[in-house]
């Protein structure tokens, strides 16, 4: 979870979708649930709609590359609606072993362009400063890890709007041998901040339900209001509507404004 508007790409943290179809007099229509469809690149899932018998329709929206989908309902293969966007952020470090003493680079992956991004090295917090987006959506951090015991660390990313992103890291004593660089979601620490360009204006935290760029490793505070994405629609006869929400499903409910992770079991 990231506790901002994005969601992880690790194919777990999910956006919440929410369909609702009605007949040409607006009376809910239910048993739908195979008519509904999306287009999404191989690297999303989308799954099993359920129907709640009234007329709406849930689902969830995941992906395991850091990318911004582009996402429409389809009924029997016909598109409704306005498309909606889905941001899903990564991280990614340069190395998964290095020596003690050598430098570290973090980036935060397809993070809002413009927003401010605070980075923390755990696992004695150490603020590595403010970073502000570029227009490719990547914010990095550098730092040396001379000042770095030997042992596990973790670098925190937190975007004032798009969340929080961590990836893990060993540092080896000073006669170590690092092991090849790796690539996104588990890797290493860093200690001065650099960014690219701005390509916008930097988004008001006020303006979201995110973090505030508080050093906190875990969770959001306070709620996210629900998105309403897609605006109802009539096609032959009958229309929908699509939402995204964040929230945590659960056996009797279909959503809650909580951002949490999507449970491992129905």
């Amino acid at each position: 979870m990231t506790g901002g508007l994005a969601r992880s790409a690790d194919g777990v943290d999910a956006f919440g979708v929410k369909a609702r179809l009605v007949d040409a007099q607006g009376q809910p229509r239910s048993g739908g649930a195979s008519r509904l469809t999306m287009e999404l690149p191989a690297t999303a899932r989308l799954s099993t709609w359920s129907d709640h018998g009234d007329g709406t329709y849930t689902t969830w929206l995941t992906s395991t590359t850091a990318t911004t989908l582009t996402v429409r309902l389809m009924v029997d293969g016909q598109p409704l609606g306005q498309p909606a966007q889905a941001r899903f952020i990564g991280i990614a470090a340069a190395h998964a072993t290095l020596a003690r003493g050598q430098s570290q680079t973090v980036t935060g992956l397809n993070f809002l362009p413009g927003e401010q991004v605070v980075g923390a090295l755990n696992s004695d917090v150490v603020n590595l400063g403010t970073v502000t987006v570029g227009p490719d959506g990547s914010a990095a951090f550098t730092v040396s890890t001379a000042d770095v015991s030997p042992g596990h660390h973790s670098i925190v990313l937190t975007g004032a709007v798009s969340g929080m992103q961590e990836v893990g890291f060993e540092v080896l004593p000073a006669s170590g041998t690092p092991a090849p660089a790796t690539t996104a979601s588990t890797v290493p620490p860093t200690v001065s901040a650099t960014a690219a360009a701005s390509a916008r204006p930097t988004p008001q935290p006020g303006n979201s339900a995110g973090p505030d760029g508080s050093l906190a490793r875990t969770g959001a505070s306070g709620l996210l209001p629900r998105l309403t994405v897609l605006a109802g629609v009539a096609f032959l006869g009958a229309g929908a509507c699509l939402m995204l929400w964040w929230g945590l499903r659960s056996r009797n409910s279909v959503l809650t404004h909580a951002p949490r992770r999507r449970p491992t079991t129905a």
